[in-house]
């Protein structure tokens, strides 16, 4: 039937691309919900203000969620500017490259960590990747 190879390929190649488009039609990507970057400072006010629900610290990167979404103006990309704020339930921050002395957990030392994770049971600490 199919003589000519390069006929064999094109048909291996369109059966390939068409399964591949049916899959995904069928089992459509996840989509990430979006994540406002804050500073340190603003993490520990909106800790101290029992806002935050959960943290996660990989390295030192710490990401977490608030308990109630926070309304803001920040705009990620050109198509954010429609004027009306956005609600954000995740967060990420980087932690300062010393320890805080007055900071609250959770902070750089293990101590520090362990205190939160008894404290407020919302710490987790991540494994990095690699």
């Amino acid at each position: 039937m199919l003589k000519n190879p390069w006929q064999r390929i094109l048909l291996v190649t369109f059966l390939v691309l068409t399964v591949n488009g049916l899959y995904l039609y069928m089992f459509p990507p996840a989509t990430r919900e979006p994540v406002i970057p804050i500073a340190y400072s603003r993490f520990k006010d909106e800790l101290r203000q029992d806002h935050v629900a959960e943290v996660t610290i990989q390295g030192e990167v710490l990401t977490g969620s608030f308990t109630v979404p926070l309304a803001t103006f920040y705009e990620e990309t050109a198509a954010d500017k429609s004027g009306e704020p956005r609600a954000y339930e995740h967060f990420r921050t980087n932690l300062p490259p010393i320890d805080d002395p007055g900071a609250d957990p959770p902070a750089r030392s293990p101590s520090s960590r362990d205190e939160c994770r008894a404290a407020r049971g919302l710490v987790s600490l991540g494994h990095p990747a690699g």
